[in-house]
């Protein structure tokens, strides 16, 4: 396309995992830090092995239910955010397995704007991560708690690739990548 530059903005899955784990640590060491601090932090030391030490005596299928149906939920509130914001509906969405990599993904076959891009990025954080994790604060229940912390970490490589977007134009168009992890960016070549 005339006058038109394409940016990479794309993340190997190298990147993604080394990265990955240098955000995580410190997303969950403040997460539980600050629940330990308003709740029983003993409470949180009494299940090493968090989810599934906690539900051990309940069911350990139910916990596998629960985080499984995260995932999908949280791939699923992307399609549905993308398929709203872009207007072309959940025919421009695609779901998927990358199996060699057991990774679930969400695809959008439109271009769309980078401040759409980013809200669709941000929601499954935000919905299944923040907004529990609020709410275990308030409440003191170690199971929102968990299933905010799963979530909010589970998130991390939609918080890298917002991280990776800075600084882009809301107004420029980006196009998700249907092979690696994040999208291209088109800009006028004026700017």
């Amino acid at each position: 396309m005339q006058g038109v530059v394409k940016k990479d903005l794309t993340i190997s899955l190298t990147k993604v995992n080394f990265l990955g784990m240098a955000i995580m640590i410190p997303i969950y060491l403040m997460m539980t830090t600050v629940f330990g601090y308003l709740w029983d932090a003993d409470m949180l030391f009494k299940y090493p092995h968090g989810l599934f030490d906690y539900y051990k005596p309940i069911n350990g299928y139910l916990v596998a239910a629960i985080v499984l149906g995260s995932i999908v939920v949280h791939e699923l509130i992307h399609g549905l955010t993308w398929a709203y914001l872009t207007g072309k509906g959940m025919k421009a969405i695609k779901f998927g397995v990358k199996w060699s990599m057991l990774t679930p993904y969400c695809h959008c076959t439109e271009p769309m704007l980078i401040k759409h891009y980013k809200i669709g990025g941000l929601m499954p954080g935000v919905v299944l991560g923040v907004i529990p994790f609020t709410i275990s604060l308030i409440t003191g229940d170690i199971s929102t708690f968990f299933f905010s912390l799963f979530n909010t970490t589970g998130a991390v490589g939609d918080f890298m690739m917002l991280y990776v977007m800075r600084g882009q134009k809301n107004t420029d168009y980006a196009q998700d990548s249907s092979e690696i992890i994040g999208c291209y960016v088109y800009t006028s070549e004026k700017e």
